[in-house]
């Protein structure tokens, strides 16, 4: 898995191409999201230095998610994160007591 290289932010999010079993979709995560949960600022560099940091984090939250949103993009949220950490975490639990 890597991130996009070709990821494009704007002042409400990043916009990035990953890779589903089905094909290739479009995604975006929040700028909000990517502020709140793992402490970037709103400036567009800082947006895209966040994703690239945390794209693992990113694009599975975005495959746990596996909804678009009407325009057809897969749109992850800072609760989706926290979502995907939760069953993360869950998990891993469970794997522990086995």
């Amino acid at each position: 898995m890597n991130y996009d290289p070709q990821a494009k932010a704007d002042t409400a999010c990043v916009r990035f191409n990953m890779a589903y079993p089905d094909g290739e979709t479009d995604a975006a995560i929040s700028a909000k999201a990517l502020v709140e949960y793992f402490g970037a600022d709103m400036a567009p560099d800082s947006l895209i230095k966040s994703y690239r940091k945390n794209f693992r984090a990113i694009h599975a939250a975005a495959q746990q998610k596996g909804q678009p949103t009407s325009d057809g993009r897969v749109l992850v949220t800072a609760a989706d994160l926290e979502a995907w950490a939760e069953r993360t975490v869950t998990k891993s639990r469970s794997s522990a007591a086995k």
